[in-house]
């Protein structure tokens, strides 16, 4: 009775020695690939497993997404990387990251995470060039003036794709009557005025559609607004009529025609007491 236990040890002992060699190990890892494929389902190799809380493409799209929240707004330019910085394979044209107002594409889901990881190195060990875009993309985002604006935009667009407008240079707190216009299109890409961007000229106040008409507004209001058919003229007359005024009450007079029909924005700056050192001359 002891020998046949012994026997039948010795046979659980080998069964277990089997199922734990490395071939066994080898065996059951051939069936798992990268991004679904296996060993020779033509999967992307080197990405590496996933655990089973979150599979591989869920964990880089979660990634994507939190690196791509934080540059939510402001210039956006296409890289155009033509390989991808990860894997080296083609742009899958989906899957993107961006990453200091540059798009980069990649080949699939997973190479964002690991481009977020460390972005400029994987880009230069990947030899695409990227710092003359980023470069350009800075010069606009530094820019102190709404023509100097215009000269770095311009230079930028002639060399890559711009996806997404730059934020408005802030206007200077200026005293000083402002109208809004009121214009129901921007005079540069006729879409509907968002509310939130404007460019203020001759005591006017115009609406765009997006942060970066404000710079090419700018550049040449009264063509952009004549080309585009937005009667501005007399809204710019009557705050010079304002602006005229030899006398108080024809201030107030103008000012009431004004506002009679158009928005007043900011009130003109107030006319110094008479005798004072800033009073005119009689």
């Amino acid at each position: 009775m002891s020998i046949r236990m012994g026997l039948t040890a010795l046979a659980v002992i080998a069964a277990f020695g089997v199922a734990l060699s490395p071939a066994g190990d080898d065996a059951a890892l051939a069936g798992d690939g990268c991004c679904g494929g296996g060993a020779e389902g033509g999967g992307h190799a080197g990405h590496g497993g996933g655990g089973a809380a979150a599979t591989p493409e869920e964990g880089a799209t979660k990634a994507q997404d939190a690196g791509q929240a934080k540059e939510a707004k402001g210039l956006l330019v296409d890289l155009g990387n033509g390989k991808c910085p990860i894997m080296g394979g083609k742009p899958d044209g989906k899957t993107f990251t961006e990453w200091n107002g540059l798009r980069v594409g990649h080949c699939c889901g997973m190479c964002s995470a690991k481009f977020l990881a460390d972005p400029s190195g994987a880009l230069e060990k990947a030899g695409i060039d990227w710092k003359p875009a980023a470069a350009a993309v800075k010069a606009v985002a530094d820019a102190k003036t709404p023509e100097d604006r215009v000269k770095a935009l311009k230079s930028l667009a002639a060399k890559w794709k711009v996806l997404r407008g730059a934020d408005p240079v802030p206007s200077p707190a200026r005293p000083g009557l402002l109208v809004d216009l009121g214009n129901e299109k921007c005079p540069i890409m006729g879409g509907k005025p968002d509310g939130r961007t404007f460019s203020e000229w001759k005591g006017l106040r115009v609406g765009h559609c997006c942060g970066m008409c404000s710079a090419k507004f700018l550049a040449d209001p009264s063509r952009a607004l004549e080309k585009a058919g937005i009667d501005w003229k007399p809204a710019a007359a009557a705050v010079k009529t304002v602006a005229d005024a030899k006398t108080p009450e024809d201030r107030a007079k103008a000012l009431k025609a004004l506002a009679s029909r158009w928005k007043v924005v900011r009130e003109p700056a107030p006319e110094p007491a008479p005798g004072s050192r800033d009073a005119p001359a009689k």
